[in-house]
């Protein structure tokens, strides 16, 4: 019920958004004559979306969307119910450069982990110190310890990671920005399908919101021409880690 009242909500205060209002689905691909907004409003992204009431109805057309497609968290003060994961409105600025970089990058971490797996008596020694300190640590050495004990069952196995990184933009712009990593993480992967859903969710508004796509094209340069997909990249992350799991399980 609360989804249908997010809905409704969104469609009343868009009833004169054609986008809303028309059938099918949204287009993805625009002209600058479509987007071109003859009086731009100031004071950053958000106020781009226009008065008060739109930026509301774009909020409850984000959180109905979230509700509806498994944007979703377990809520932190009833165990029975769900409320939507915290997401960005819009679409965050990266250098397409440096996202591709990330991309590369993947499978030479995937390797250097796979090979410290191999090396268990450096990551013992390595972590020692840690695990004084750390009783999660702890936990993870003194199960390593016990499996390596107990002997491998297989020589296969799947690593799911996830690779964190910040965008280092130096003072002055005297050098290019460039990614640093933050952490790469063995555990907490569970990021890779909440982000599907949010990339998912940044291309649904930008085709159903004018003022949206007006933001992505003022941040893309202004284009003669917008597609979405060149400036939303897909996030197939989901299907990416279900395939690995099937490759995984043939080879087992």
């Amino acid at each position: 019920m609360l989804s249908l009242a997010f809905a409704l909500a969104a469609a009343a205060v868009a009833a004169d958004d054609e986008d809303a209002l028309s059938l099918g689905p949204p287009p993805t691909d625009f002209s600058e004559a479509e987007l071109d907004d003859p009086s731009p409003s100031r004071g950053g992204a958000l106020s781009a979306l226009g008065s008060p009431a739109a930026l509301e109805a774009v909020c409850a057309d984000a959180e109905a969307w979230a509700s509806c497609n498994g944007l979703l968290m377990r809520s932190a003060d009833d165990a029975s119910a769900f409320e939507h994961a915290p997401f960005a409105l819009l679409p965050a600025r990266f250098p397409a450069e440096q996202l591709a970089h990330a991309a590369e990058l993947a499978p030479t971490f995937g390797l250097l982990v796979d090979k410290i797996v191999d090396d268990l008596p450096w990551l013992m020694a390595t972590l020692r110190e840690a695990a004084d300190s750390d009783p999660f640590t702890k936990r993870l050495m003194k199960l390593c310890e016990r499996v390596q004990r107990e002997g491998e069952s297989q020589k296969a196995r799947l690593a799911v990671l996830r690779s964190d990184y910040m965008l280092h933009e130096p003072d002055g712009g005297a050098e290019p920005p460039r990614l640093l990593q933050v952490e790469l993480n063995t555990i907490a992967a569970s990021f890779a399908s909440l982000s599907n859903r949010v990339s998912a969710l940044h291309a649904y508004l930008a085709a159903r919101w004018p003022a949206v796509r007006r933001q992505l094209w003022d941040d893309a340069g202004r284009p003669s021409r917008l597609k979405l997909e060149n400036v939303l990249p897909s996030n197939p992350s989901v299907e990416k880690i279900a395939e690995a799991i099937a490759r995984a399980h043939g080879v087992y």
